[in-house]
């Protein structure tokens, strides 16, 4: 009896730390971002939802590729991201390296999105820190594409004293603050991405 006890408060306890690790994301900021995809399994670009199938554990979707961040793909190139489908077993789940949970992802037909993601071994697709850090809505106002995140881009805001900073960068978190939803416009932050890779960070 006493170690029956033991073994479920060890268990217990278990969960807990599990689910206080897995709750603790890293902040993935511009910097994280210039030095994605480098690998022939991660993916960084702007695209538009064409098709979603759900199958036996996993949501497909085929995106219509229209710019490229970074990653071994080409625009207007179809591409299949098979995220893993977790809405059986019900709630979020540890990603194969235990270094975020997500849950399945929600897509519509026509949506433009920007991603970075990467596959693991399985052939299944994640984004890199988490969704609500790498996945960005795109909208048009104005003839001008903005983005935001699901964090309204507040995790691309770096803590750099401002004398540290390039005009630049001023120019882009300042335009993120000012915005209600913390829109910015995609070619600026394409620009940052490609400043961040040039100076090697």
């Amino acid at each position: 009896m006493f170690r029956q006890r033991s073994l479920c408060l060890f268990l217990g306890l278990f969960l807990i730390s599990v689910s206080a690790f897995a709750t603790t994301f890293r902040t993935i900021q511009i910097t994280h971002l210039a030095r994605f995809g480098k690998s022939e399994s991660s993916y960084a670009f702007k695209g538009t939802v064409e098709k979603i199938e759900d199958q036996a554990g996993s949501r497909r979707v085929t995106f219509k590729v229209e710019d490229v961040i970074s990653g071994k793909i080409n625009p207007n190139q179809s591409l299949v991201l098979s995220f893993p489908d977790y809405s059986k077993p019900s709630g979020p789940v540890i990603n194969y390296r235990l270094k975020i949970i997500q849950p399945t992802p929600v897509f519509k037909k026509g949506e433009k999105v920007v991603l970075f993601t990467t596959r693991n071994i399985h052939g299944q697709d994640f984004f890199f820190g988490g969704e609500e850090q790498t996945r960005f809505q795109v909208e048009e106002k104005n003839g001008k594409e903005l983005i935001r995140n699901a964090n309204h881009n507040r995790n691309l805001i770096s803590s750099e004293p401002e004398e540290q900073k390039s005009t630049l960068r001023r120019k882009f978190e300042k335009s993120i603050q000012s915005s209600s939803q913390g829109q910015v416009g995609y070619d600026d932050f394409k620009k940052m991405i490609e400043e961040n890779k040039s100076e090697g960070k």
